[in-house]
């Protein structure tokens, strides 16, 4: 009876364990029937398969991460900084290239524009003039003919003065020059049997003037600008029937244009040579009028020079009371500065 009842149980064990694995077996493929491959579905047609990634479609750059990575720091807090990254390089256009990189033109070169282009200066010459003044002069109707030699002008402290002014701004400048003679003949030739002559001239030129650099061998440019003149005379006439002064006194203003500059022989010499030359008048002022002046320099400090020159003015005017036609004519002496 015992070994029946053991066998009974034993028989129920077995069936429930074979129920337990044919339950899961079920479960199982009807999971598999449920989730079918991608390949399956694609064999069945139930999906349409994707064309492959095209690498030109992606973003030309990465996405950033949201949250960008910070660089780690040294341990060591004495340690050199990472290297910086090297600035881009400079086009060979040589305006954009750093100026000592300029090799190609001398520094002498290079120091005068940069000082031509950015600094001010004054240049200042006052002077005295030993003219020689010829020509002919008329004073209301009475008629003279001057000549007055420069002996004649030391003799009688005739000296006139002279003085320039230059006020520079890079490549302009302003020019200025004025210049003062007088003359005393005690024996003019007239139509009268003795005449006595007085003369005195006021110049005053003023231009605007543009100059185009040499390198280190000076400057040359035009200038335009204006020129008053004043001419006092006084003729003083002795003659049988005739004993008079005629006296007139005129200023007039001429345009004028002309060249000027400053050649420097040897750039590292120290001597110099100005010039300057106008000419005006024709249509406004007087008929003619032109002049020139030129001189040689020699630097005693850098900014401290003596000029030995000559300087010509020649006036062709007619007038209400005066008719003047002079040349005058001599060496100059005059010291220069600049500041």
């Amino acid at each position: 009876m015992t070994t029946l009842h053991l066998g009974r149980k034993t028989l129920l064990a077995l069936v429930t364990v074979a129920l337990f694995v044919a339950v899961g077996s079920s479960a199982m493929a009807a999971d598999n029937e449920e989730l079918p491959s991608t390949d399956q579905l694609l064999a069945d047609g139930l999906i349409a398969q994707q064309p492959p990634d095209d690498p030109d479609d992606q973003d030309d750059e990465p996405d950033e991460p949201a949250f960008p990575e910070q660089p780690d720091e040294p341990d060591d807090p004495a340690a050199p900084p990472p290297d910086e990254p090297m600035e881009p390089e400079q086009p060979d256009d040589p305006v954009f290239q750093p100026q000592e990189d300029q090799e190609d033109e001398p520094e002498a070169v290079l120091a005068e524009r940069e000082e031509l282009a950015e600094e001010f200066f004054v240049r200042l010459t006052p002077g005295v003039w030993a003219p020689w003044m010829f020509g002919d002069v008329a004073v209301d109707d009475a008629g003279a003919e001057v000549d007055q030699t420069i002996g004649d002008a030391f003799a009688d402290f005739g000296l006139g003065w002279t003085g320039s002014l230059q006020l520079g701004f890079g490549e302009f400048g302003i020019l200025t020059d004025v210049f003062y003679a007088t003359t005393e003949d005690d024996d003019a030739t007239t139509d009268f049997d003795e005449a006595e002559l007085e003369m005195q001239k006021f110049g005053l030129n003023a231009s605007v003037a543009w100059f185009a650099q040499l390198n280190e061998f000076g400057e040359i440019g035009p200038h335009a600008g204006i020129r008053y003149m004043w001419v006092d005379s006084e003729l003083d006439t002795v003659d049988e029937d005739v004993d008079e002064t005629f006296d007139a006194t005129e200023g007039w203003i001429d345009p004028i244009i002309g060249v000027a500059g400053r050649i420097n022989p040897d750039p590292d010499g120290m001597l110099y040579i100005p010039f300057y030359a106008d000419v005006g008048g024709i249509v406004v002022g007087s008929d003619l009028s032109w002049q020139g002046k030129v001189a040689l320099g020699l630097e005693l400090h850098e900014n401290l020079g003596v000029e030995l020159g000559y300087r010509h003015l020649h006036v062709d005017y007619e007038g209400d009371d005066l008719d003047y036609e002079i040349m005058t004519t001599g060496p100059t002496l005059g010291i220069t500065g600049q500041f």
